[in-house]
C-alpha cells in the first residue's frame, strides 16, 4: 500500500472508475459495477491514464499494470493505491521453460520507484509459498 499523504478514507465513494484491459471481461464488469454507480472504460491500463491531476482519493490494481508516474498525477495529495500482483513463481515458470512477463514489476524493484516519485510506502508484502493446482485443465487445449 502506498499513499501520498497519510489518511484513509471510505471505500464507498461518489466517484468511482474500473478500467478493464482484457476485453472479455469488459462486459462482466459493466454488468456487476455500473449498477454500483461505477462507470467502467475499456482501456490499457499501462498507457497513459486519461484522467485530470488529482482526480482519485483510491486506486486499486489487481494483477494489472500500472505506471508510477501515471498514478502520482491522478492520485490526491492523500490518495492511496492498493495493488496485489503476480511476480511469477519460479519453479512453475521454468518448468514450462517460460519467463516472467513483467519481471521489473518485482516488489524489491518496484518499491524505490514509488518512494522516489514521493509516494509513502505504508505496507509491501512479497508471499512465498506453496501453490497447488487443482486441475491441469487450463493448460490443457484439445
Amino acid at each position: 500500500m502506498v499513499e501520498r499523504g497519510f489518511p484513509l478514507w471510505p471505500l464507498f465513494a461518489r466517484h468511482a472508475v474500473a478500467i478493464e484491459g482484457y476485453t472479455p471481461n469488459v462486459a462482466v464488469a459493466r454488468r456487476n459495477l455500473e449498477p454500483l454507480g461505477v462507470k467502467v472504460t475499456e482501456a490499457d491500463e499501462a498507457k497513459l491514464l486519461l484522467f485530470s491531476d488529482n482526480e482519485f482519493d483510491l486506486v486499486l490494481n489487481r494483477h494489472g499494470a500500472f505506471k508510477i508516474e501515471g498514478l502520482f498525477r491522478i492520485l490526491k495529495p492523500d490518495g492511496c493505491f492498493l495493488s496485489q500482483q503476480v511476480a511469477g513463481d519460479k519453479d512453475l515458470l521454468n518448468a514450462f521453460d517460460e519467463k516472467a512477463k513483467w519481471p521489473e514489476m518485482m516488489l524489491p524493484l518496484v518499491k524505490p520507484r514509488f518512494e522516489a516519485i514521493g509516494f509513502k510506502v505504508k505496507r509491501a508484502e512479497a508471499w512465498k509459498g506453496r501453490v497447488v493446482f487443482a486441475t491441469s485443465g487450463p493448460w490443457c487445449t484439445g
